[in-house]
């Protein structure tokens, strides 16, 4: 939303093999977009339009377009038959019945008072629809020897829910649909609570400057928190890329006989580390994934351990 208030939905069609053609810029690739004032969605009629002028944009460049990239959008625009409208309308209902039940089954929630989320399109933000789903997607919604999929490790821990100084900035969800059957909720559930935090060996929590020095207390078998200065002698007085920032994290010993945690407890957030164990990021509350998986082990702490045994302490996978 601008400053001036909301303005007309603008929706665009895009082909992303356009990206692919080796002798075009982007300059020279055309995105059709169409304008919809408010109340009113695009349908499948208007997106055969969008696609027709795409094609039209394609022909337009004659033989710098090779003739199997010209075939293969062309196809798939032949086959474009979707309406964003009817899309929207039906999760529209789909939405409103998810919150009935939410009502129906939390206590101290009203459905009288509390207004049900809109999915209709419309208002403020960015939808992006993508069709057809990429065939390597049945793959990753399938759960491997650790229980999670390929997708719940890249979408979990999205935001940052485990910080006990800020609130989340937003709540994710993602849905797999098939067929008739209920939606599955593939993220919210089996990652780590604020209780999994609390309930670990050692903490440590603290921040470092643009220097890199570390200002914070570490907390050894659940004792009392020691404050601890250190210092990063290889700054040589110059500042960190990085700049400040802060940190804090759970540890949890690795064989249960050398852990204070209950032993049930101590199963149940061993689970959650072997499944998704290791250092988040995030940036305003938003998890950063510059590293890939949270298991890269981007900071090389096993490769310490590995070198130093006598000395190296944490293990990427327990924290």
């Amino acid at each position: 939303e601008r400053r001036d208030g909301l303005h007309d939905m603008v929706v665009g069609l895009i082909h992303w093999s356009q990206f692919e053609i080796p002798d075009i810029s982007i300059s020279d690739i055309t995105i059709p977009t169409r304008t919809f004032p408010l109340g009113i969605l695009p349908t499948a009629s208007d997106l055969k339009s969008m696609a027709s002028e795409l094609i039209s944009n394609l022909q337009k460049l004659g033989n710098r377009i090779p003739k199997e990239y010209f075939e293969l959008i062309s196809k798939d625009s032949e086959l474009l038959s979707f309406s964003p409208e009817m899309l929207f309308k039906n999760l529209q209902v789909q939405t409103e019945s998810n919150w009935q039940k939410s009502c129906c089954e939390s206590e101290g929630f009203s459905s009288q008072h509390d207004e049900s989320p809109v999915l209709d399109g419309f208002g403020k933000g960015t939808h992006f629809i993508i069709m057809p789903c990429d065939e390597t997607l049945a793959l990753d919604v399938k759960p491997n020897d650790k229980s999670t999929t390929e997708l719940q490790k890249i979408l979990v821990g999205f935001s940052n829910s485990l910080s006990d100084n800020q609130e989340a900035v937003l709540t994710t969800k993602f849905r797999l649909h098939q067929g008739n059957a209920d939606p599955q909720e593939l993220i919210e559930a089996g990652f780590f609570n604020k209780l999994d935090a609390a309930n670990g060996d050692h903490f440590v929590e603290g921040e470092f400057d643009e220097f890199g020095q570390f200002k914070g207390f570490v907390t050894v078998y659940r004792g009392e928190p020691q404050q601890h200065i250190i210092n990063w002698n290889e700054s040589f007085g110059h500042k960190t890329r990085c700049g400040p920032f802060k940190i804090q994290f759970t540890y949890l010993q690795g064989d249960n006989s050398e852990s204070l945690v209950s032993p049930e407890t101590y199963v149940e957030i061993k689970n959650k580390l072997h499944m998704y164990g290791g250092l988040y990021l995030y940036k305003d509350g938003i998890r950063v994934l510059p590293y890939g998986k949270q298991e890269f082990d981007f900071l090389r702490f096993e490769e310490k351990r590995t070198k130093n045994a006598g000395s190296a302490f944490f293990s990427h996978r327990l924290m």
